[in-house]
């Protein structure tokens, strides 16, 4: 006899108990293999499979995410005909009492075929939509209501839901398990079930990471820019920043923290800040207003973060670049630790810093100990003068500036296919002479596409090259400030007035009123460190300054605003030392959770205040990333290790949840709007509104898209 097929039960509603365990096996399924699969393999392959990887483990945020209104929306009794991750063409799927299936499908419940007559009078019902060799349906196996699928495209996902399509509001059903036939209460939370799942998600993820430790820069002064916020309000290298507004997190400030709090500020209120001097248990508070940053735009103090003495981790290949554009390194290993600096230990990098800056210029030697196999070696550095300005870049010494030399060629340039190489110094730029480093850089802007005029000194060569400029205004040099000889290339107009052209070379600087001393009162300059070292010593005093070819000697006298515009100058060494790190770690479940929920709530005013900073301008556009940049940033810190991945995702989700829930079209925010405009108005708005407001979220939407894909993404894989 023939078995008997129930037709009382509709084909796309499975029995409640199964339908709760087919979503309960796909959510323990793609929760663990989402992160666990993409971030174990990425510590054991290299090259586009980490990429891809990167990708699967940014699906499983967008993954939560649709999770949490799938769930509600089944809780709810809506029918569910999709659940996608990612967007476009379905690549593959699998559907209950079908199967696992590649391509394009119908969705929906499948129709019931007329019935066929058979010997017994007893009329099986079959589904036309498959083929013979395809599954039959039965009351044990139906037909479920939900293709579990891939798309082609990685950039996010959806649940499509019956009655509810965001890319055609006029889709409505009447069916009571369409999405539009539930009350506006169920409707909300479906919505907003997706950022509250982020929002879990990063929490879980904080907490984790916290419990298991993560090692992160701690928020102590390791450079201070010039003139800045911070130097003004007189904090040091070495000071350690304990709270903002007198607010301590769990566990301690980490850096980023302190630096956010200065680039997410508005500017115009003073924030307050508690620090300890070194080796000190006396809370200290200064109130500080941070401002632009003419590097990057964004608000800060003027404080970057503290080294450490090991050098960072690095490939082969990525020392050896270091090595060859700075070939006085040869002989350097990866994470070598400096233990003393001119036979003088060392005790941090404060200590270190201080030390440098007595040695007026002269080689210094340092002592460093290997990482891998203990044994001390030595290796002579020259420093070299710097500063972060943020009111007039590099000063003059004297209203004299040096000449600019190449510091680095990167291969298949322009610069890199005439001949140019290290070490050039720039003696002019089309008819320009002796152009400064500002002169130069403006010189290969303005002329894109063009050939320029180059002409250097190599040893005691002057050589003359005609790069072609890209459309984009590069060359590809990185230059750097010729310290090593004393030869003027620009002049301030005081300067001038009183006889010092750009080209000549200072020989010598004398000081007429000056104390008598071993070598008399001339000073042999030899290159501009000595310069910078006896303006200093004699500021307030007249000194004359003599130059090479019988020129007459030039007296000035060395002002304070001289003297200040020399505190500018800092001398460092190209040292790849990594950043001072402390271990951020809880040792109890529920302090783990208290750090996880901190850190998300903390990221979610953040991710607030940098929109807000977007508005005011306060936040430069260049901060912004798409999926791609995101790929680049998460792809560069897999270097870092697992940890910091995992972290990545938490900000990831935080982000996806607080974007998701603004109040316009397309997201959720922007749903969850139209039905309190719904509650309000007793109906909702009409189709053809919704269907405008839709279609103008999708063209802001794409075309923000492209606009930070191309102006922000790209340059980060190309470089320029």
């Amino acid at each position: 006899m023939n078995p008997v097929y129930s037709t009382q039960l509709p084909l796309h509603e499975a029995p409640r108990t199964q339908r709760r365990s087919s979503i309960a096996r796909m959510v323990v399924c793609a929760l663990a293999a989402f992160p666990i699969l993409g971030f174990t393999l990425l510590g054991s392959i290299t090259g586009t499979e980490k990429v891809v990887l990167f990708i699967i483990g940014f699906g499983s945020v967008i993954f939560v995410h649709e999770l949490g209104h799938f769930i509600t929306a089944k809780f709810f009794k809506v029918r569910c005909d999709v659940f996608s991750m990612g967007i476009g063409p379905r690549l593959c799927g699998w559907r209950r009492g079908v199967g696992f299936t590649f391509g394009s499908v119908d969705i929906g419940p499948p129709a019931a075929a007329a019935p066929v007559p058979v010997a017994d009078g007893v009329a099986p019902v079959t589904d036309p939509s498959l083929s013979p060799a395809a599954p039959r349906l039965s009351a044990i196996s139906p037909i479920g209501e939900t293709d579990y699928r891939i798309s082609w495209l990685p950039f996010g996902g959806y649940v499509r839901m019956l009655g509810q399509d965001d890319m055609d509001p006029a889709k409505v059903s009447e069916d009571p398990a369409s999405f539009g036939k539930k009350p506006i209460w169920q409707r909300m939370i479906i919505i907003s079930a997706g950022v509250i799942m982020n929002l879990i998600f990063a929490v879980l993820i904080f907490a984790f990471i916290f419990r298991i430790g993560v090692n992160f820069p701690l928020a102590v002064v390791g450079e201070l820019a010039w003139n800045s916020p911070a130097a003004k309000a007189g904090l040091k290298i070495g000071d350690r920043v304990v709270s903002i507004n007198h607010r301590r997190p769990q566990g301690f400030l980490e850096f980023t923290q302190l630096s956010m709090a200065a680039a997410l500020d508005t500017g115009d209120a003073k924030i307050s800040l508690q620090y300890l001097h070194p080796h000190s248990s006396a809370l200290h508070n200064v109130s500080i207003t941070p401002v632009a940053d003419p590097n990057n735009g964004m608000l800060s103090f003027g404080i970057g973060q503290m080294l450490s003495l090991r050098v960072g981790t690095m490939t082969r290949h990525e020392l050896q670049q270091f090595i060859t554009a700075f070939p006085q390194y040869k002989g350097l290993q990866s994470r070598d630790l400096i233990i003393a600096i001119d036979s003088v230990a060392v005790h941090g990098f404060a200590h270190f810093y201080n030390i440098l800056q007595q040695s007026n210029g002269a080689p210094v030697t340092l002592t460093l100990k290997s990482y891998h196999t203990g044994k001390i070696h030595h290796l002579t550095i020259p420093p070299t003068l710097t500063t972060i300005d943020w009111v007039n870049k590099f000063p003059r010494i004297l209203g004299m500036q040096p000449r600019c030399r190449v510091a680095m060629v990167e291969p298949a340039t322009p610069a890199a296919k005439v001949g140019i190489q290290r070490g050039d110094i720039i003696t002019r730029i089309n008819a320009s002479d002796h152009p400064t480093i500002r002169n130069l850089q403006r010189a290969i802007k303005e002329n894109p596409n063009r050939q320029i005029l180059l002409q250097v000194r190599r040893g005691s060569k002057i050589l003359t090259f005609h790069p072609k400029v890209t459309a984009k205004g590069f060359l590809g040099v990185d230059l750097e400030y010729d310290f090593g000889h004393p030869v003027i290339a620009a002049v301030s107009r005081r300067a001038a007035a009183a006889g010092i052209l750009p080209g000549r070379t200072i020989t010598s600087i004398a000081v007429p009123g000056g104390p008598a001393l071993a070598h008399g009162r001339i000073f042999p300059v030899k290159n501009w460190f000595n310069i910078v070292t006896l303006v200093r010593r004699f500021a307030g005093q007249t000194i004359d300054i003599a130059f090479a070819g019988h020129h007459r000697p030039v007296q000035l006298t060395i002002s304070n605003h001289d003297a200040l515009q020399l505190g500018k100058l800092k001398y460092v060494i190209h040292l790849p030392l990594a950043p001072l790190m402390q271990l951020q770690k809880s040792h109890s479940i529920l302090g783990a959770a208290g750090m996880g929920f901190g850190h998300t709530e903390a990221w979610i005013v953040r991710t607030y205040q940098t929109l807000f900073g977007l508005v005011g301008r306060t936040v430069p556009v260049s901060q912004l990333h798409s999926v791609l940049g995101i790929v680049k940033i998460g792809y560069t810190l897999e270097s870092r290790g697992f940890t910091y991945l995992l972290f990545f995702l938490g900000l990831i989700s935080v982000n996806l949840a607080v974007i998701n829930f603004l109040p316009l079209p397309i997201v959720d925010g922007g749903l969850f709007l139209m039905l309190i405009v719904e509650k309000i108005r007793g109906k909702p708005l009409p189709v053809q509104v919704q269907t405008v407001i839709q279609t103008v979220g999708i063209v802001l939407l794409v075309a923000a898209f492209l606009f930070i894909t191309i102006h922000n993404d790209l340059p980060m894989f190309f470089g320029h």
